[in-house]
């Protein structure tokens, strides 16, 4: 007797449910796992973030939850079939094959965005407790790897071996699903280094950077994919200690942030900022957050770059910081597995900074690159987000003002932002009117140029 494929088993158990109820002549209903905030909890045991036991029930005969149910029964059908057919596709090909399902007569999709479909893939992950790639859904192939592992592979009724020292220059693509079919069958390594940048990660390669140090160099491009993710936690389960770039809290970070304009802050200022603003998820072990900030980047051709910063992370130091300094006087604080660009035999690469040595030419940012998209500044917000102290110095000019003539610390923020951006405003006692809104001119930046190298502000002007 030919074992059925556990996931199958449980889509046709889910179907089997909703029958049953059908049956009695009750109306159909769909357990699953809440996905919030409230029910995320970080497992000691295991050292990763888990949902609770926290369940909602969605029901067919509800006119809020008819439309999403249906839709969640539609993906459990067409994913049982691509299981029994031995077929793959992306969340995206799910999308687009069942968004037509309805009908050619029938005036509505069943979907009609992807993010629909998306979450209810995540509802059944939940509910059944099963991955995505369990329903032979797979996700983009971002993440490499290179260095002494062997996986074996069983696809297609054939095995495979994979030795990661042997893939070139390209390295090995890790796939979406690490679990099904696939194990690791071999590591002879000290331990796991994650470069988030490809460049970086190419000229760690080309050096055999894992080869002089016995370890496993992998890429994520980015923001890890769910196999990267898993690869990395099945490595740490093999108690391998995974190292990823860090530098000391205390160094700065020139960035532009989501008005345009360039700042430098402390990176420890700049993290607290983002979690602030858009919250983070905190484990004993670390605290992560988004961001919309971008940062200076020099690559491997010498060239002075703007990239996104995708994520924020504080986290204990458990190993060596290093202070490295140059004779030009420029320092930074990294840790002993973070790595620096030099330059070497005519070329950019990185260096361990562990492995830094008196005379190595270290490849800093030498200018802050101009910001092309600023044209005009809102002088008032700007001073209320900046310095909100102005604020009580300027008063309001604006004939449409109920307040003439008041400070505008004294406005409402309402009021504050029905205001004309071209109303004139008036500097504290001086004679000084001028347009709030300011436009960024070739005068103008000569003029702060003097202020900033001259000038000065008078208590009680």
């Amino acid at each position: 007797m030919i074992k059925k494929n556990p996931t199958v088993q449980k889509l046709e158990d889910l179907g089997s449910h909703i029958v049953k109820e059908v049956n009695a002549g009750e109306g159909p209903t769909f357990e699953t796992v809440l996905r919030t905030k409230s029910n995320t909890i970080y497992d000691e045991g295991i050292g990763c973030l888990r949902t609770g036991s926290k369940t909602e029930i969605r029901k067919f005969l509800s006119v809020a939850q008819a439309r999403t149910f249906m839709q969640t029964v539609a993906i459990a059908s067409k994913t049982r079939k691509f299981l029994l057919e031995d077929l793959h596709t992306s969340i995206r090909g799910l999308f687009y094959q069942l968004k037509f399902s309805l009908g050619e007569n029938l005036d509505e999709d069943l979907f009609s965005e992807q993010s629909e479909s998306n979450n209810l893939i995540e509802d059944l992950e939940a509910a059944l407790g099963i991955k995505r790639e369990d329903l032979n859904l797979t996700t983009d192939r971002k993440g490499f790897v290179a260095g002494p592992l062997i996986i074996k592979d069983r696809f297609g009724g054939e095995e495979t071996t994979i030795d990661c020292t042997k893939q070139g220059r390209s390295g090995w693509a890790i796939p979406s699903d690490v679990d099904n079919d696939m194990e690791i069958a071999e590591v002879d390594a000290d331990y796991v280094l994650v470069v988030e940048k490809d460049a970086l990660w190419q000229r760690l390669n080309e050096d055999k950077f894992w080869k002089k140090e016995n370890c496993l160099v992998i890429t994520p491009k980015g923001q890890s994919t769910r196999g990267t993710r898993r690869l990395l936690r099945k490595l740490a389960d093999k108690k391998l200690k995974v190292f990823c770039f860090s530098v000391d809290g205390s160094e700065p970070l020139i960035h532009v942030d989501e008005n345009g304009l360039i700042r430098n802050d402390k990176i420890e200022d700049f993290c607290q900022s983002q979690f602030n603003k858009f919250g983070s998820i905190e484990t004993p072990v670390f605290e992560k957050g988004t961001t919309n900030g971008k940062s200076m980047e020099v690559d491997v051709n010498g060239k002075q770059t703007v990239g996104d910063i995708l994520n924020v992370v504080r986290h204990p130091i458990t190993e060596p910081l290093y202070e490295v300094k140059t004779k030009c006087g420029f320092s930074v604080k990294v840790t002993s597995s973070h790595s620096v660009m030099v330059f070497e035999d005519y070329k950019i690469i990185p260096k361990k900074t562990s492995e830094l040595k008196e005379g190595d030419l270290l490849v800093v940012p030498t200018n802050v690159p101009n910001n092309e998209k600023l044209k005009e500044v809102d002088f008032i917000t700007f001073a209320q987000r900046e310095a909100p102290e102005l604020l009580k110095k300027i008063e309001i000019l604006n004939r449409g003002t109920r307040r003439k003539g008041m400070p505008c610390s004294e406005l409402s923020e309402e009021e504050r932002k029905k205001l004309d951006k071209n109303c004139k405003i008036h500097w504290g006692k001086s004679k000084l009117y001028f347009n709030n809104n300011i436009k960024i001119t070739e005068e103008f930046a000569r003029l702060l140029g003097y202020f900033v190298s001259e000038g000065s502000l008078a208590q009680d002007v």
